[in-house]
């Protein structure tokens, strides 16, 4: 080959080159607006209280205590291996080494968790270019950038929280990834994500179908599914393991029967809410007006139709594809249906692992769609350009919104918590704090307490805190006020004070 030649070969033609451009733009733009959301959620979004909960266990973890909460819903009784904590050991287990090696608790947990969020960003990225290329991946991340369920009564607040949601959407993704060559190690990724939230095992159903549908043979189909439910039981029967011996026989099968009880409800039961009102939270759980996502949602249905009699997208689908979307498709219709069936509440942050993979399915099928229209025609370069501006506005606008919420002056922020925990600390002598399920219980963290719901607990003499608006709580019977408390100590509308004679 001449000098001439190998320069022409190894020089990207400017075709090549200009339809590389607006490709890199909109990474640009997805990987700005995913770093500053992380950011904010390790530096200024507020710890909430189902985080603070959480967050009892490894803080016991790291200081020898074993598997333990602080028993706020367990009658005010610390507990191990609490069912009521339903963010799982493979999310809480890895924040104890960092307590333990003396980071602070809350920023350890959100370290984690902004592991977990780049782990299923990487997921989504990988997943989305199995379906349209390096197009679809980015299209893919978006869909996690725009998703929040900030708003709902029990948010996920940001993509750093401690919780299990997002964790096991990232094991999840990876399995469907790895599900047709590797079935052993998807089944294992399962696991994992059952055991960062027990809600996960509404992906079963859809991954053994992935699982049947990668073999070409009955026998290979029938291995592939033995393969998954072998890798499957791995992790949660070395969690079980464990949890069989700190607890023994007896108390083992008592656990065993709670967390039946909790997963069956979804952690909450009674709720009366009409199947469109969750429907309309689903298409609202997004940094977009509401009518984009049901547009968006149903363009991909039309793709998925007109594939059947289009050879160009027919083509374009291929077998790998269409099984990755089945397998996707089936877990948010899964999921979506026990939410809109169930008696829970309004919460978005339940489906949160469906939402955000649905949205990474409808993001990277119009991509394979609007290229496929476009190849070979002078209407790539416009379709090129059109799918980066629509993402960059698109991720560009849902960042904005967000960060404007995350950083209003009238939103609480951690550093206030903190600054509040401290300026209100009481000492009776003892490791509890009185009060009710709310902010309270992230103050207590902050001073290293346990809260004690009111009724509860025993005694409920001690120090009481009351969040912001609140002047009274009921205990025993009585209300208990701040005006009944000596020398209150109040900062930012927290009172915290001492009592004493409060009946049990």
């Amino acid at each position: 080959m001449t000098t001439a030649s190998a320069t022409a070969a190894s020089t990207p033609a400017p075709a090549a080159r200009r339809h590389a451009v607006p490709a890199i733009a909109a990474a640009i733009a997805v990987g700005a607006a995913f770093t500053a959301l992380v950011v904010a959620g390790l530096l200024r979004t507020r710890l909430w209280e189902d985080e603070a909960y959480n967050l009892s266990v490894p803080l016991n973890l790291a200081l020898g205590r074993g598997y333990l909460s602080a028993g706020i819903l367990n009658d005010g009784v610390p507990a191990l291996f609490d069912p009521k904590v339903s963010t799982g050991p493979a999310v809480l287990a890895p924040i104890a080494p960092l307590i333990a090696a003396g980071v602070d608790p809350v920023t350890a947990g959100r370290l984690v968790g902004a592991a977990f969020a780049l782990a299923l960003a990487a997921g989504l990225l990988l997943f989305g270019r199995r379906i349209a290329g390096m197009w679809g991946g980015i299209a893919a991340v978006s869909a996690l950038v725009l998703f929040t369920a900030a708003d709902s009564a029990s948010p996920i607040q940001g993509l750093t929280d401690v919780l299990g949601e997002l964790p096991a959407a990232a094991f999840l993704v990876f399995a469907v990834l790895t599900l047709r060559r590797h079935p052993l190690a998807a089944g294992a990724l399962i696991g994992l994500a059952f055991e960062s939230k027990n809600l996960s095992v509404l992906a079963i159903p859809a991954l053994v179908v992935g699982a049947v549908l990668s073999g070409d043979a009955t026998r290979q189909r029938i291995r592939h599914v033995l393969l998954l439910a072998a890798g499957a039981a791995i992790p949660v029967a070395v969690f079980e393991m464990v949890r069989l011996v700190a607890l023994g026989p007896g108390g083992y099968l008592t656990s065993v029967r709670a967390l039946g009880r909790f997963l069956l409800s979804g952690g909450q039961s009674g709720f009366s809410s009409p199947w469109w009102e969750k429907a309309g939270a689903a298409l609202a759980a997004w940094s977009l007006p509401a009518w984009v996502p049901a547009i968006l949602l149903a363009a991909a249905m039309a793709v998925l139709v007109v594939a059947r009699r289009s050879p160009l997208l027919g083509r374009a689908l291929g077998r790998v594809r269409i099984e990755l979307i089945v397998v996707a498709s089936l877990f948010v219709l899964w999921t979506v249906w026990w939410w809109v069936s169930s008696s829970t509440p309004v919460w978005v942050r339940h489906p949160a692992p469906a939402l955000v993979l649905a949205g990474a399915v409808v993001a990277a099928l119009l991509v394979l769609a609007v290229r496929a229209l476009a190849a070979g025609r002078r209407a790539s370069r416009i379709a090129s350009w059109s799918v980066a501006v629509a993402l960059c506005l698109a991720v560009a606008g849902g960042a904005v919104v967000r960060l404007a919420d995350v950083y209003d002056p009238r939103r609480e922020s951690l550093a206030q918590q903190r600054a509040t925990a401290e300026a209100i600390a009481l000492d009776d002598g003892t490791d509890r704090v009185h009060g009710s399920w709310g902010p309270p219980v992230s103050i207590a963290f902050l001073q290293g307490k346990r809260l004690v719901l009111p009724g509860e607990g025993g005694g409920q003499d001690g120090v009481w805190t009351f969040p912001p608006g609140i002047d009274d709580l009921v205990a025993g019977g009585d209300a208990v006020g701040v005006e009944s408390c000596a020398d209150p100590v109040e900062n930012r509308g927290y009172r915290s004070c001492l009592l004493r004679g409060v009946s049990g």
